[in-house]
């Protein structure tokens, strides 16, 4: 009970925690952006004001100026370099935020550079609304608590242990034998439900023993008779049991062990390469990109920081979308419209990391002269860091195919879980085996936001199975098409592949148990049997038509009603 009303506290608590974190940073965010487009049009406002005073180097008037704005209260720090005078203010902050962008303009009077400005935005807004929001958070937490103490000690300790005890009292009667003394309703209709099949269980135990001890006492002269014979008997039987269940071990472990290695082909290469890619990257690359770190200048790292954390921010996970081959040309394309000449290798690096939507903040930080290096430098990162998700991913993918095939042993096969996002979970798959398709196989999706509910583990392995039998047949050269769409309530998941096809005289044995047209050691034949039982077990099907250049399997299952 005590590590029920702990868990219910922490619940409560991190649920809090979170919602309030979560608004605090959405308001900090919007109120920075506010503040950045206010700066902005006072850094253009300003610019125009001081044209003249700079354009007449008129000095004084331009120190008076600045010193009118820094004393407003909005700016906290000012910094202004005439070309004909030099630096005539030097106020910056001791620190800035990440969240705050400095304002930097150009100051020209046709054609001619005056000086260059940059001011800092005052954050003591920010910080003031944080800090109240935090107090606000620290008080709604304590009162939680407080709330989640006074209600278990009340409502679970003083009502339900004393429900729960005399439940216990009448449980501790009939497993000493009194089954005629039938448990009392405690009031509550949960606790009373299981009350009631308890004393059902009661009444049917002392009716069937009542009934065994009458056959008993019939039966007593003819076992006598036959207890030889029978004890011959089931020494034989048991004999032949014993023989029977061995053999059938033996026959599943050599079928088993023949098919495990390419069950757990696809996790475990994933896991390979991804090892490989980080050891090259720590090994080979990593040491130089330290020291070349060093030598970068303030616009080469400002360039670095905004790749690092863009690029980890879209590869945190493996839900993501994989870039298609088209990615990197439309990423060069932008770059020399920009002006940026010879970008196919900076492109194909930007492609990787999965930035083709945020050109529009990394274009401005470009043209620092060694941006191919800095680039690279940053793809190796990123790419290291989604290699180490890979391994995560697959790890658990890996322990997901040995209880499948575990499960297959077993007359059921779970499907509680959660609500599953299809979109999601196959981009995660695909993923997974990205290192599988990307030599030879263009895959294509084509998703709507739908969702089912069920076992993700089970359901994966449906479509790692299918996409892997796909990829197999095509001799991972050709074209996969995904896609995912409602109709009439049902979630439709189609996967069409540009393979051979399957010949028509063994369409109607793909779905039996041990059937297979691989060569020995590269599939067992279990895996569209499992396909079928999982998706069935979710209350779905599962069908195919193929024909010699395209094999379609459409998986169709109860499908959540849209949000």
């Amino acid at each position: 009970m005590a590590a029920v009303n702990r868990t219910s506290l922490l619940i409560s608590t991190a649920t809090i925690l979170f919602v309030l974190i979560s608004s605090l940073m959405v308001m900090i965010f919007f109120m920075a952006r506010d503040l950045d487009s206010t700066m902005s049009a006072t850094a253009d406002e300003m610019s125009s004001v001081l044209v003249v005073p700079l354009y007449n180097i008129d000095d004084d008037q331009t120190r008076r100026i600045l010193e009118t704005m820094a004393s407003s209260g909005r700016i906290s720090g000012i910094f202004l370099e005439s070309t004909m005078s030099g630096v005539l203010m030097d106020k910056k902050p001791p620190r800035t935020y990440p969240l705050i962008r400095t304002q930097v303009r150009e100051i020209e009077y046709r054609g001619i550079k005056l000086g260059r400005l940059e001011l800092y935005p005052s954050a003591s807004l920010l910080v003031n609304v944080g800090g109240g929001i935090i107090l606000t958070m620290l008080a709604v937490i304590v009162a939680v608590v407080v709330a989640n103490v006074l209600a278990n000690r009340k409502l679970v300790q003083n009502r339900v242990q004393g429900v729960l005890g005399s439940i216990i009292a009448g449980l501790s009667e009939i497993s000493r034998g009194n089954y005629r003394q039938p448990l009392s309703r405690s009031g509550y209709e949960d606790m009373d439900s299981i009350v009631r099949v308890v004393n059902e269980m009661s009444e049917s135990i002392r009716a069937k023993s009542e009934q065994l001890t009458e056959v008993n006492l019939r039966l007593e002269e003819r076992v006598a008779e036959r207890t030889k014979e029978l004890e011959s008997a089931l020494r034989d039987q048991a004999l032949l049991q014993e023989r029977l269940i061995e053999s059938g071990k033996l026959t599943a472990l050599g079928q088993l062990s023949a098919g495990i290695a390419h069950e757990l082909n696809t996790p475990l290469g994933a896991i390979q390469s991804s090892a490989r890619t980080l050891t090259d990257f720590f090994e080979r690359s990593l040491p130089g990109y330290v020291g070349a770190a060093r030598g970068f200048g303030p616009a080469e790292g400002r360039l670095l920081d905004a790749l690092v954390e863009a690029g980890l921010a879209e590869n945190r996970d493996l839900s993501g979308p994989l870039p298609e081959h088209g990615t990197a040309r439309r990423i060069a394309a932008a770059l020399e419209s920009a002006g940026f000449r010879a970008a196919d290798e900076i492109a194909a690096s930007l492609a990787e990391m999965r930035l083709s939507g945020s050109m529009d903040r990394i274009i401005p930080l470009l043209g620092t002269g060694r941006d191919a290096e800095v680039v690279q430098a940053a793809a190796e990162m990123v790419v290291a860091r989604r290699m180490t998700e890979v391994i995560n991913e697959s790890t658990r993918k890996g322990a997901a195919v040995v209880s499948a095939i575990r499960s297959y042993l077993s007359p059921q096969i779970e499907t509680e879980g959660g609500v599953i996002d299809l979109p999601e979970e196959i981009s995660r798959v695909l993923t997974l085996m990205h290192n599988m398709l990307k030599h030879g196989s263009s895959v294509r999706t084509r998703f709507s936001p739908i969702k089912v509910k069920g076992s993700s583990d089970r359901l994966s392995q449906v479509w790692m199975n299918i996409i892997r039998n796909a990829a197999q047949a095509m001799d991972f050269r050709g074209e996969l098409e995904i896609t995912v769409e409602r109709e009439d309530g049902l979630a439709l998941v189609s996967f069409a592949d540009s393979g051979p096809g399957i010949p028509p005289e063994i369409q109607g044995s793909i779905f039996k148990p041990f059937f297979t047209t691989k060569k020995h050691g590269d599939g067992l034949g279990l895996g569209l049997d499992i396909c079928k039982k999982i998706v069935e077990a979710h209350e779905g099907a599962i069908r195919f038509e193929s024909r010699p250049g395209r094999t379609v399997f459409n998986v169709s299952l109860p499908a959540l009603p849209p949000a």
